[in-house]
């Protein structure tokens, strides 16, 4: 049975009823079994951590919904690590004597491995289908990932230099870098195949989490470990806490950042909400606070204030009694026409308003209100193009607690969508020039010398591409779904007799098995031959008949002979007297 979906679990949680507030405060504990449990992780009501109670550390969850603990992994060898989306719990495992990486569905009770290579894989992450690490079997640290869905495993990163500790959102995965002689983060786009790099200072950037457009990592450019951010979108880097004191290991879900930091001599676990730029204390007890890990109104952590690492949390609603986050839709990104998704949790009951707004705050649409009901939520609109494109933020009001509270979270509409990419070509493969393009029967261009036509700006849905040549024609059925994917298609066309004059009939592309037809450029060598023979036995004939004329006209004005009537002598016709005989000749 399905433990909770993405939504429906984040209106029915009911927390106080089953988690033990220490002291009146909004902490609270997860775990607090006398061994060791770290490495915590939270989707949605669930918490995750490796656990060493039973004399090696499995892996262990609980239900913030239920109040119930349960056990993951029973294998006797070490699991560590784990990372939680939706039903599906990944995690490292030394079963076969190397560190591989396996999952387990919370939903149908289900272990299985997701990698099993001979060498060493490392710190997973994941999100919706994909499942990536940092992998050991090439000698050096690599970025792998794999497809649940297919079941498929594939390479990212292919640097002969080390990439490690990856996480992901999205279509994006970013990583820890060291090809530029110290550790840079990186990232890749799978919708476009492009990796790219983010950070640029020549200090060590680490450890990076990413949720929407933000980057997040701690960074050693100023001697000692900050956190910095990126956004994306924007492509700007910006500070986010750069106390002189070590901050490590930000977490980011929705507005929420969240560090372990060492300002007051020991780990506590730190803040920071990107709408207001507002840094905030989350804990202040003496001991350690390390490993936070944030979904929506929850932190949870590592804490060693009982003398052993237990996982604790922090419900964020006791200083935001609004919390607002968005879906981000296709890729990460918004565009105009997609439907933007805004869930909410907020401290009680009361009306809920919503507002559109622009990069500087002013007002663009009244979004109107809803009963914010058992305080969790969600509710879509359609963007309109009347809103225009680039950085938007929806912002909320409510009336709980004894006053109004705010929240806010930010977004992009794009102004660019697909694009298609059309090439056409001959079954040899060679391009085919001037061939029409249309997309839902309307003219878009036509192909150029290299067989390509690119129809931009396509916005989202089902389309119908058309290429004919001649009286020759051919269609593909093609559904856009990303922003950021090049959308390529490829029609093949036979070479046809001219002579036929019945309608042509489109083959598939070539086999191995298929013969293949003479290429066009040696017909081209064979016809360009031919003219030069001809044109050689051509002007070979006319100057043999020019020579034969040229001939007979010498032979006209040739002096013709006679003999002489008296003395028989040889003389010329035109003589007037015999120079033999002296005759006279006329």
């Amino acid at each position: 049975m399905r433990l909770n979906s993405k939504v429906g679990g984040m209106l029915v949680i009911v927390l106080l009823v089953h988690i033990l507030c220490i002291e009146g405060s909004s902490e609270f504990f997860v775990t607090i079994d006398t061994s060791d449990q770290y490495d915590p992780a939270i989707y949605d009501n669930i918490v995750v951590w490796a656990d060493y109670r039973n004399g090696n550390e499995d892996i262990y969850g609980y239900s913030l919904v239920t109040g119930e603990e349960f056990q993951i992994t029973t294998d006797e060898k070490k699991q560590w690590y784990p990372v939680i989306y939706d039903d599906i719990v990944v995690w490292c495992d030394s079963r076969n004597g190397n560190d591989d990486i396996y999952g387990y569905d919370l939903s149908t009770k289900e272990e299985f491995p997701v990698t099993t290579d001979p060498n060493d894989q490392w710190y997973p992450a994941i999100y919706g289908d994909y499942v990536v690490w940092a992998d050991w079997r090439k000698v050096n640290w690599d970025i792998y990932g794999y497809s649940l869905s297919t079941k498929k495993e594939f390479q990212i990163t292919i640097d002969e230099s080390d990439q490690w500790f990856p996480a992901i959102y999205g279509d994006i995965v970013v990583w820890k870098d060291s090809r530029n002689g110290n550790w840079d983060i990186y990232g890749y786009r799978f919708s476009t195949e492009e990796e790219f790099q983010i950070t640029e200072n020549t200090n060590v950037q680490y450890n990076p989490a990413i949720y929407g457009n933000i980057v997040v990592w701690q960074d050693l450019r100023n001697g000692s470990w900050d956190i910095y951010g990126y956004d994306l979108a924007r492509g700007e880097e910006f500070p986010i806490t750069t106390n002189p004191n070590d901050q490590e290991r930000p977490a980011i879900f929705g507005d929420i950042i969240v560090w372990e930091d060492k300002r007051n001599g020991n780990w506590d676990i730190y803040g920071y909400k990107l709408s207001t730029k507002e840094e905030f204390q989350i804990t202040t007890d003496p001991n350690n606070q390390s490993r936070p890990a944030v979904y929506g109104n929850y932190v949870v952590w590592a804490d060693e204030r009982n003398r052993n690492l237990d996982i604790f949390g922090y419900d964020l609603l006791t200083k935001f009694p609004l919390i607002i986050w968005v879906d981000r839709g296709y890729s990460g990104e918004y565009f105009i026409g997609d439907k933007l998704t805004v869930y909410w949790v907020a401290s009680g009951g009361g009306q809920i308003t919503f507002w559109l707004k622009d990069a500087d705050g002013k007002t663009l649409d009244d979004l109107g209100e809803v009963g914010s009901g058992s305080g969790r939520g969600s509710r879509g609109w359609t963007l309109k193009e009347k809103h225009g494109h680039g950085k938007k933020s929806i912002y909320a009001e409510t009336d709980i607690l004894y006053g109004r509270n705010s929240a806010e979270c930010e977004f992009y509409i794009l102004k660019e969508v697909a694009n298609i990419e059309v090439k056409v070509i001959y079954q040899d493969g060679e391009p085919i020039s001037g061939a029409d393009v249309l997309l839902d029967n309307a003219f878009k261009g036509s192909t150029d010398s290299s067989g390509i036509c690119t129809i931009s700006e396509v916005e989202f849905g089902s389309y119908t591409i058309t290429v004919r040549i001649d009286s020759d024609e051919d269609y593909r059925n093609i559904e856009i779904e990303s922003t950021k994917k090049l959308y390529k298609e490829d029609f093949v066309f036979p070479r046809l007799d001219t002579s036929d004059t019945s309608s042509p009939i489109v083959s598939p592309p070539p086999t191995s098995d298929t013969p293949q037809p003479v290429s066009r450029s040696l017909l081209y060598i064979i016809l360009a031959l031919i003219v030069v023979i001809v044109a050689l036995v051509t002007w070979a004939k006319m100057r043999k008949k020019e020579e034969k004329e040229e001939k007979e006209e010498k032979e006209e004005e040739k002096p013709q002979f006679i003999f002489c009537p008296q003395c028989k002598n040889r003389i010329q016709e035109d003589w007037t007297k015999c120079p033999y005989c002296n005759k006279e000749l006329k």
